[in-house]
């Protein structure tokens, strides 16, 4: 049993994932994600051992020892080394509970390599029992033990438990100025306890409470410990009120924010419910004309049964005058019915024109449209409705029209339309990179019901 061999066999699969993606390696035959913690393994006691392609070529250019290049991160993970090998594992134990065995065995193999190596059996006997290899007498026998050993090692009881709580506060405060803690070691650097004393208060003035007590802790590391403990918690104290400080600002600053947004999204909704009760009066106008154009339709109707019955009462003289009586009958018949065909199409798109606007209402924001329409018939009829559409009539020049709009796709409306005008406007669109595709519709409604389908199928997202 080697201590490269104990190592790998104390990794977890993250790590053995970290030490693959250290040498840039992956498990013969197998990806990295799919192979398992045994592979994984055997890969890495092949790269540790020097015996893959890549490790061969960095081994032959004077590269060094892959296993210790990579094991010697872990000889920082202490701040104390124990006087002998027993009492560093006491340490490892003791204050890093929570560390990995694997990083603890490297640690110990670095610091006392020769013991190490010589407990090697016995480590891997415990592990294969399935227990913890560092797991020794490691009980305190008296409290005056227990205080030698938090007095030596630990963080924030220890001898260097000043030094440890000001590079905490150094590490934790997002605002703390090395700049300043620089200026200010050279203002406190000679300075005995009682100068600094007395100069305290123009030095929290000028750097705070937390930079002066570190600044001072730093240059005078002979001074009493327990005097550099009461600046440690004193700076500590006041580093914790300002954060606390901080974090009510940002707290403040955040509630401020969203209570402008909410007041914003109350003024748009108030500007939106204006609009919809403008909608309603509208709809409401358009409702009445419905009614009054149904009301004539029926006049009409009345009208032309009174004529004909009129007609028919006629006395006619000769057959040639009752002929003619019979033509101007149906002329006029006919221009009544011409007359209430057209009342019932203006019926019809005022009905249309209703269900759109009404589809309107329920929209909360503009969605751009990257295509337009060309047609001849119904043009205004189809503008009237989608204002928002750029809709070109065939007689104008469609191409020139088009070179100032975002446009991606032109649907050419044939109804009306020859085919050699067709090809014409559709030659010259596409000069300008715009699609063309031809649609064709039995009426003017069903062009405007496909245009409002189009429109509310792109709200949701889907392309038509």
């Amino acid at each position: 049993m080697t201590e490269m061999e104990l190592f790998v066999d104390l990794i977890d699969d993250v790590e053995a994932d970290n030490i693959l993606k250290y040498f840039k390696e992956n498990p013969n035959g197998t990806r990295r994600e799919a192979a398992t913690l045994q592979q994984k393994k055997i890969q890495i006691k092949r790269v540790f051992k020097s015996m893959t392609p890549n490790m061969k070529r960095k081994r032959k250019r004077g590269g060094a020892n892959p296993f210790y290049v990579y094991i010697n991160k872990f000889s920082s993970i202490t701040s104390e080394k124990g006087d002998d090998f027993y009492s560093h594992i006491l340490v490892l134990n003791k204050m890093y509970e929570k560390t990995p065995n694997y990083a603890k065995f490297s640690n110990l193999l670095l610091n006392f390599p020769e013991e190490t190596r010589q407990k090697l059996d016995e480590f891997d006997l415990v592990i294969k029992n399935g227990g913890n290899f560092l797991d020794i007498n490691t009980d305190f026998n008296s409290i005056d033990e227990l205080k030698a050993f938090l007095i030596r090692f630990s963080d924030y009881m220890g001898e260097n438990a000043p030094k440890v709580i000001s590079k905490k506060i150094m590490k934790e405060t997002l605002s703390f100025n090395v700049s300043k803690l620089k200026d200010c070691e050279v203002a406190v650097k000679n300075q005995n306890l009682l100068e600094f004393y007395n100069e305290k208060d123009n030095l929290y003035s000028e750097y705070s409470v937390p930079i002066t007590n570190i600044a001072y802790i730093n240059t005078h590391t002979n001074e009493d410990r327990d005097i550099l403990m009461l600046l440690a918690i004193e700076a500590m104290y006041e580093s914790m009120i300002s954060q606390n400080n901080n974090i009510e600002n940002k707290v403040n600053e955040a509630i401020k924010t969203i209570e402008d947004e909410q007041l914003l999204i109350q003024n748009k909704v108030k500007d939106k419910e204006n609009e919809i009760t403008a909608l309603k009066s509208e709809l409401n106008k358009i409702s009445k004309n419905n009614k009054a154009l149904k009301i004539e339709v029926q006049s009409l109707k009345k009208t032309f049964e009174v004529r004909a019955e009129e007609f028919h009462k006629v006395n006619i003289d000769n057959e040639k005058e009752y002929q003619q009586q019979i033509e101007k009958l149906n002329r006029i018949k006919e221009e009544y019915e011409n007359q209430i065909q057209k009342l019932n199409n203006e019926i019809v798109m005022n009905k249309v024109i209703n269900e759109e606007r009404g589809n309107l209402l329920n929209v909360a924001t503009a969605v751009g449209i990257d295509w337009g329409i060309v047609c001849i018939s119904g043009f205004e009829i189809i503008k009237e409705i989608y204002p928002e559409i750029l809709i070109i009539d065939v007689e104008k020049d469609a191409k020139s029209i088009l070179k100032g709009e975002s446009i991606n796709t032109i649907y050419l409306i044939m109804n009306g339309l020859s085919t050699k005008k067709y090809r014409r406007i559709k030659r010259e669109i596409e000069k300008i990179n715009i699609e063309v595709e031809a649609l064709e519709f039995e009426n003017v409604k069903e062009a405007i019901e496909w245009i409002g389908y189009k429109k509310t199928i792109e709200k949701r997202g889907v392309t038509v």
